[in-house]
């Protein structure tokens, strides 16, 4: 008899073109091993694409649908236009381009974290334990970015903040706490552009600028410039479990993206923390099982962790930003702790790569002894 479920099941298609990028990305759920997975394909337009299939192992027909609206909606909102689909409704989400782009940070080690602390020319501040935003106001409308440059809603009391500043026009970046905008760079203010300016420049216009401002909504984040204040500091973030430490050049200027390595914005964490993908939900426990891409693009499970009570358990193909303590060589991650949903990170972010600490098979027996 003939399998009629393989002419119904949908497929899409998306492209995006930036420049002189022309990308292409197509899915389709196929039935696979007596269940269903969704198959993609992406890379330049014309060019041979490279294949990927998720999740990692089939599922019922009705999870791989789930992961196929998913992978749609998140092409959507990268950017992607839909060339097509094949019966399968698609949610639209609005979410556009905002303009803005942070700079970003690249991580250090122990000695260039001592070179940094000695550094005159480095300012220190505490790494925030938050969403990495941008707010830009102009008369009186408030727009917020993600780092990935799309649109984002704000906290009602956030908003009231910002329109209480006493201006016509700032260009803020910072991090989202909770309810809380905690400002550490001020890129414009009143139609004046501060981008070619050094940090140092920029972080005393913006101290000035908020410093007599008083809200529970937004405040602005402390910097320290001489090594004994940056040495004090440090310790005390340190014992007081935060997340790390970050460092500006003084004299550089604001530069979008991230540099391949090294860098003007360094940040050191004292814990580890990775943005894995969800390949699998327990229908038995609160526990979910994480993958990151290998150098192939294909994925690679690095263990489980439990879903706090707290938490909403999150679906197979979300992403999900992860603390532990190392990772073991080729296998998974010790004492992972869920921290929670990631949407502000591009699927291909997250990969093998992000794990800094990895405990080889010597090390472990060592451990032992």
């Amino acid at each position: 008899m003939e399998n009629i479920t393989a002419a119904i099941l949908p497929s899409a298609s998306f492209f995006c073109r930036e420049g002189a990028s022309d990308k292409e990305y197509n899915m389709q759920v196929s039935e696979v091993d007596h269940g269903y997975v969704v198959k993609y394909q992406y890379g330049r337009r014309g060019a041979t694409l490279t294949p990927g299939v998720k999740p990692a192992k089939p599922v019922a027909l009705d999870l791989a649908m789930k992961q196929f609206e998913r992978m749609c909606k998140e092409r959507i909102t990268k950017g992607y236009t839909q060339a097509g689909t094949s019966t399968a409704a698609i949610e639209t989400v609005e979410r556009s381009r905002s303009g803005l782009q942070p700079q970003l940070l690249n991580q250090i080690d122990d000695e260039a974290l001592e070179a940094s602390l000695q550094d005159p020319a480095m300012c220190m501040q505490q790494k925030e334990d938050g969403e990495r935003i941008m707010v830009s106001c102009r008369v009186s409308n408030v727009m917020a970015s993600n780092k990935l440059g799309f649109t984002r809603p704000l906290p009602q009391s956030v908003i009231d903040a910002i329109l209480s500043l006493p201006c016509h026009e700032v260009v803020l970046d910072g991090e989202l706490v909770g309810a809380q905008f905690r400002v550490f760079d001020m890129l414009s203010l009143n139609g004046n552009c501060y981008r070619a300016h050094g940090y140092g420049d920029r972080y005393a216009k913006y101290l000035a600028f908020l410093s007599m401002f008083q809200s529970p909504a937004l405040s602005l984040v402390e910097g320290w410039f001489e090594q004994d204040d940056k040495r004090k500091h440090f310790k005390r973030i340190k014992l007081e479990n935060g997340e790390g430490v970050v460092f500006k050049d003084i004299h550089a200027r604001s530069s979008p993206g991230r540099p391949n390595s090294g860098g003007a914005q360094l940040k050191f964490k004292f814990t580890e923390s990775v943005t894995c993908i969800v390949d699998r939900v327990s229908d038995l426990r609160r526990s979910i099982s994480l993958a990151l891409l290998d150098e192939r693009g294909i994925p690679a499970l690095v263990g489980n962790v439990t879903v706090p009570v707290n938490k909403i358990i999150p679906a197979v193909g979300d992403l999900v930003e992860v603390r532990y303590l190392y990772r073991y060589e080729n296998g998974s991650l010790f004492q992972p702790v869920l921290l929670g949903a990631r949407t502000d990170i591009a699927l291909h972010e997250c990969t093998l790569s992000q794990i800094h600490r990895i405990k080889t098979k010597t090390s472990i027996f060592a451990d032992d002894e």
